[in-house]
């Protein structure tokens, strides 16, 4: 079974979204701040990594730059989530390495498609 982490600060958020991602079929793994996030990552690489971008302390911008840096998991797709669906913002996760972005409130099907589309 796929691993994918999730890195989300809002706890009502990373258990909707540990739902999602096993009601996919893949196995989830929570870190709480990107701090968490990057260590799990580093021990146990996952197959996929979902991001909240706006995150307490380090963001997530900064965090997937340091998972692109890293030579142990660079190659990792990391996919972000954030409420703001401005362009600005969707432009500075991809320039720091994400492969997608998903806006919240999280359209369930848009979801699964994404999943899909990186994990099969």
């Amino acid at each position: 079974m796929k691993t994918i982490l999730c890195v989300e600060d809002d706890d009502l958020n990373r258990n909707f979204i540990k739902k999602l991602i096993e009601i996919n079929n893949f196995r989830a793994v929570m870190a709480a701040s990107a701090e968490e996030g990057l260590e799990i990552a580093a021990k146990n690489p996952p197959d996929l990594i979902l991001m909240d971008i706006t995150l307490g302390g380090m963001d997530g911008i900064t965090a997937t730059q340091k998972l692109k840096s890293d030579v142990r998991v660079k190659n990792i797709p990391v996919i972000a989530l954030s409420a703001y669906a401005m362009q600005d913002y969707r432009d500075a996760a991809l320039k720091a390495g994400c492969s997608d972005f998903i806006t919240k409130p999280i359209d369930l099907k848009a979801f699964a498609a994404v999943l899909k589309k990186y994990l099969g």
